[in-house]
C-alpha cells in the first residue's frame, strides 16, 4: 500500500510538473509571438514612415496642385502614422509643411498682384475715356508692383508688361494735366489762379518723369519725355509772364523772411559765424585757405517758383545770391556773383540794395547803388523751375543782410 501511496504521489508530481511545464511553454511562446508582433509592427511603422516621408518630399511645391496635395496628404496621416512625433521624420516633414504654406501664400499673392496688373491694362486700354483720377489710381497701383519686377521677371512677361504699362500710364498723366492746363489758360481772367496751379501740376510732372526718364536705357523715353518738359514749362512761361504783369507784381504783398518767426526756416552750413537777430542777418564765411563754401537757404521745405525779391546788405569777398536753390547748389541754379574783388567791384561797408524778379525763364536784377550790373537772363530748360533762395559764401567772405523780403507770385507746391 506505502508503495501505492508513493507510486500515486509521484503520478501527480509528474502531471503538475508537466502542466507548470506546458503553462510555461506556453507562456513563453505567447510572451515571443507578442514581442514579435511588436517588432514587426514596429517595423511596418518604421517602413511606413519612411515610405510616408519619401513620398511628402516628391511633391512640387511650385505649384498649387502640389502645395494643396502635401497639405492634404500629411494631414491626413497624420493620426494615422503620429509623424509629427517622430524624431526622424517629424522635423522633415514638417519643414516641407512650413515651407508649402509659405508657398502657398506667395503664390495667392501672385496671383492678386497678376490679376492687378491685368487690371491695370484693361484701365490703359482706352486712356481717353478714363478720367484723370482713375488713370492717377492705375499708376499707383502700378507703382505697388514695381518691387517685384525682379522677383517675377519675365514670368508671363510680367516685367514687359509692367514696362509696357508705365509708358502708357505716364504719357497719359502728364498728356491730361497739359491739356488741362492749356484749356485753363485760354479761359479768361477767371480761370488765372485754376491755370496757375494747373501748370504747377504740369511742370512738377513733367520734371518729375524727365528725371525717371533720364535714369532709363530707353532713349525713345528720354526724348519724348525732354520734348513734353521743354513743351510744357515754355508754355507755363509764356502763361505767367502774361499774368504777372508789373501792376500784378506791384500790388502783391511783401513777406519778410528775416522776423523772429521765420528763424526756424532758415538753413546754414559751414559758417565760421553766422547770426539772424532782431530782423539782421550776419553771416561770417570759412576761413581763407579752407577751399570750402559756406551756404545758407530759405526756406527748409519747398520755396519758391515765381517771386519778386529786395535785399539790403553789405559784404566782403565773394558771395553768390542763388534762385531756386534745390538739394545742391549747381549749374541748375542761376545766381548773380556780388563781389569786393571783381572787375566790377562792391565796395566794403557800402549798403547796396538787390532787386530781383524771377518769373517763368526769366530772371532781372538790379543793384543799387549801381557799382556792379546784374542784368536780364533767360534761363535755359536745364535749370530749376522752384526751390529756395539760396546764399553761398566763399572763403574769407562776410556778409550782413538789414532787410531781406519777398513776393511769392507762385509757390514750390
Amino acid at each position: 500500500m506505502l508503495k501505492q501511496r508513493e507510486s500515486k504521489v509521484m503520478t501527480i508530481a509528474w502531471i503538475i510538473c508537466g502542466v507548470l511545464l506546458l503553462t510555461a511553454g506556453a507562456v513563453a511562446f505567447t510572451a515571443k509571438s507578442k514581442h514579435d508582433r511588436e517588432i514587426e509592427a514596429a517595423a511596418k511603422h518604421r517602413s511606413d514612415l519612411d515610405s510616408f516621408a519619401k513620398k511628402a518630399s516628391e511633391f512640387d511645391l511650385k505649384t498649387d496642385e502640389g502645395i494643396k496635395g502635401l497639405l492634404a496628404y500629411t494631414d491626413e496621416k497624420k493620426a494615422e502614422l503620429g509623424w509629427e512625433e517622430d524624431p526622424t521624420v517629424g522635423g522633415t516633414v514638417a519643414t516641407l509643411v512650413s515651407k508649402a504654406k509659405t508657398s502657398q501664400d506667395m503664390l495667392a499673392e501672385k496671383k492678386e498682384e497678376f490679376g492687378r496688373l491685368a487690371t491695370i491694362e484693361g484701365t490703359l486700354r482706352d486712356t481717353a475715356s478714363k478720367t484723370p483720377d482713375d488713370l492717377l489710381k492705375a499708376r499707383r497701383s502700378l507703382e505697388t508692383l514695381v518691387s517685384r519686377v525682379e522677383q517675377y521677371g519675365d514670368e508671363d512677361q510680367f516685367k514687359t508688361r509692367v514696362m509696357a504699362a508705365f509708358k502708357i500710364v505716364d504719357r497719359a498723366v502728364l498728356g491730361r494735366l497739359r491739356d488741362e492746363a492749356k484749356t485753363l489758360a485760354n479761359g479768361g481772367t477767371d480761370k488765372q489762379r485754376a491755370a496757375l496751379v494747373a501748370y504747377t501740376k504740369a511742370e512738377d510732372e513733367a520734371t518729375r518723369l524727365l528725371d525717371k526718364a533720364m535714369q532709363a536705357k530707353d532713349e525713345e523715353i528720354k526724348t519724348y519725355f525732354t520734348t513734353q518738359y521743354r513743351e510744357i514749362t515754355d508754355e507755363a512761361n509764356a502763361f505767367v509772364t502774361a499774368v504777372f504783369t508789373p501792376d500784378v507784381v506791384e500790388k502783391t504783398p511783401w513777406t519778410d523772411i528775416l522776423t523772429e518767426d521765420q528763424k526756424k526756416h532758415w538753413q546754414n552750413y559751414g559758417f565760421t559765424g553766422f547770426r539772424l537777430e532782431g530782423g539782421k542777418l550776419e553771416a561770417v564765411g570759412p576761413a581763407v585757405g579752407s577751399s570750402t563754401y559756406a551756404l545758407m537757404a530759405f526756406p527748409d521745405q519747398g520755396g519758391f517758383r515765381d517771386f519778386d525779391l529786395e535785399m539790403d546788405f553789405t559784404v566782403k569777398g565773394v558771395v553768390d545770391v542763388g534762385f531756386r536753390v534745390g538739394k545742391r547748389f549747381d549749374n541748375t541754379v542761376e545766381l548773380y556773383t556780388l563781389s569786393t574783388t571783381s572787375q566790377e567791384p562792391l565796395k566794403a561797408g557800402q549798403t547796396y540794395t538787390l532787386h530781383a524778379t524771377y518769373i517763368g525763364n526769366k530772371l532781372s536784377g538790379t543793384l543799387t547803388p549801381a557799382d556792379a550790373t546784374l542784368g536780364a537772363i533767360e534761363s535755359s530748360w536745364t535749370k530749376n523751375r522752384k526751390g529756395a533762395l539760396g546764399i553761398q559764401v566763399r572763403e574769407g567772405a562776410e556778409m550782413k543782410i538789414s532787410r531781406l523780403r519777398v513776393r511769392e507770385l507762385r509757390n514750390a507746391t
